[in-house]
């Protein structure tokens, strides 16, 4: 019978994941033979370079000062519901550029529209938050690695510990892969003062999508996990967990 050798266990002293390229890092880490403080490092500088590439659906602001502890995938097809609020708070308040409102229309007519709800912690400057992003995303049609994305992201911020459950920052991200791709250009809009009218509405989104939340938070159907994400900085418990928290 043939000797199994044990896979190669890499040590600190000698490994250099950011020389790796890309491909190697993906085979190294789909392997799964490493132990996990090394399968974070080889995770971490994959990030890296995905990153520096604008492959897939990361963008720099879901990640930097994020920790998202929850994510739920949408069936676009049959969630009209829980996502028509999202859709109508980018279409209105978007930013403007002439090309921008096309592309959100393209894409919220796209039969291959994919979305998601992250929920997250920030910290920012000093301050932390908790809230949201209702993500759209689709494979950029001559290139899958790559993708289309539109992001509204609603935060409750904590103050003297507590969140109190209203919107405190809107931001609403356009970012179409033919404008990022080459100089990292995406439209965005953000907005801390509200009139009554745009706080009655911000706040009835962020309930609705906080109720989708807890109806679905036991229902594995609708929970995005994969074993990477153990792996990634981003994903994990949260930090802190304020009282009033919105999310239990």
């Amino acid at each position: 019978m043939p000797l199994v050798t044990p896979p190669q266990v890499l040590d600190e002293s000698t490994i250099a994941a950011d020389e790796l390229s890309l491909g190697t890092l993906m085979r190294e880490i789909n392997l799964r033979e490493r132990p996990m403080w090394v399968l974070r490092v080889l995770m971490q500088a994959l990030d890296k370079k995905r990153q520096a590439r604008g492959l897939g659906w990361s963008r720099p602001w879901n990640k930097i000062g994020m920790t998202v502890f929850r994510t739920h995938r949408h069936v676009v097809a049959t969630d009209g519901a829980e996502l028509h609020g999202a859709m109508e708070a980018i279409r209105d308040f978007a930013p403007e550029p002439l090309l921008t409102l096309p592309f959100i229309e393209d894409m919220f007519g796209d039969p291959e529209l994919m979305a998601f709800t992250f929920y997250h912690n920030r910290e920012s400057g000093g301050a932390q938050y908790e809230g949201l992003t209702v993500s759209f995303g689709r494979h950029v049609r001559d290139d899958r690695s790559k993708r289309d994305r539109i992001d509204l992201i609603l935060e409750d911020r904590r103050v003297d510990g507590r969140v109190d459950g209203h919107v405190d920052l809107v931001r609403i991200i356009v970012c179409p892969w033919s404008t990022y791709g080459i100089d990292r250009d995406h439209q965005r809009f953000e907005q801390c003062e509200f009139s009554d009218d745009e706080r009655v509405r911000f706040d009835a989104l962020y309930h609705g999508c906080v109720a989708t939340y807890h109806a679905w938070k036991d229902d594995e159907s609708r929970q995005w996990s994969h074993w990477s994400a153990d792996c990634i900085d981003y994903f994990g418990a949260r930090a802190f967990i304020p009282a009033g928290t919105s999310f239990t």
